[in-house]
């Protein structure tokens, strides 16, 4: 399955060399969570006001494996994840940055 995660060029190149890291925090005001952030299609700086780099993933499994970590709080058009990096790290397969 391909997603993708906004974040800045700097940080996409620390991420290709060393790999995700959890980011934990409190992500609306109704949670707080740890794990890395995905979607379904390349976010725009603009839409998620992080970053201009964009890190294409590609992980073993189906979008019904991933159903658990989806996040579903008013989203438009795209689909959202926050995966844990233990399950990242298990089913990484290639990333590249765009």
């Amino acid at each position: 399955m391909k997603l993708f995660h906004r974040t800045t060029e700097g940080i996409g190149a620390l991420i290709l060399r060393e790999g995700f890291r959890d980011g934990a925090g409190r992500f609306t005001s109704d949670f707080t969570a740890a794990g890395v952030w995905f979607s379904d299609r390349p976010s725009s700086p603009v839409e998620r006001n992080f970053g201009g780099a964009v890190l294409s993933v590609e992980l073993r499994g189906t979008a019904r494996s991933l159903s658990a970590f989806e996040r579903l709080e008013g989203q438009e058009g795209y689909r959202e994840w926050l995966i844990p990096l233990t399950f990242v790290k298990q089913k990484l397969v290639a990333m590249h940055l765009c």
